[in-house]
């Protein structure tokens, strides 16, 4: 019976061949596996941008929605809204805390009463208006990306219930 019926090859070339080819895809494993690497990480961090994105922006909703009603309607005088600090403290602190973000990198936080929200509108409509940063820092190895930190910037109005 001959060799090569058996499936053993009897060409010298052969089997350098394989030799050759797995040498090829390592190489090309080499090349590829840190662009990948780094694309997974880049779309990973940007989903971690855009939940942090999306929590401020709740936070700063449910603070504003507070600071927009009234704190006690039967007061004298009436219809007294939350300031700065209260909204801060008691709304918008702990829902950061809640997502675990931590207040105290909350940047530039501006908040507004009285903001007239349809200056062309008849009859205008008074409201709230909060806005602030928040500092995100991407982690992303190989790239000049690494350790860049972008301010996440958020703004919400509220109608003032009257």
């Amino acid at each position: 019976m001959k060799l090569a019926a058996r499936g053993v090859s009897t060409s010298p070339l052969r089997g350098g061949r394989r030799r050759r080819q797995a040498g090829q895809a390592v190489a090309e494993m080499a090349v590829i596996f840190p662009l990948f690497l780094t694309l997974t990480l880049g779309v990973f961090w940007a989903g971690r941008a855009y939940f942090t994105y999306q929590t401020i922006t709740r936070a700063a909703r449910e603070a504003c929605r507070a600071a927009a009603a009234p704190s006690c309607a039967l007061c004298t005088p009436q219809n007294t809204y939350y300031n700065q600090s209260s909204v801060q403290t008691n709304f918008l602190n702990p829902a950061l805390q809640a997502a675990h973000l931590d207040p105290a990198n909350v940047k530039n936080f501006n908040f507004q009463q009285g903001v007239v929200l349809n200056p062309t509108s008849n009859p205008s409509e008074t409201g709230m208006v909060i806005s602030f940063n928040y500092p995100f820092t991407f982690y992303l190895p190989f790239t000049s990306v690494n350790l860049t930190q972008v301010n996440i910037f958020t703004q919400v109005q509220m109608r003032q219930e009257q």
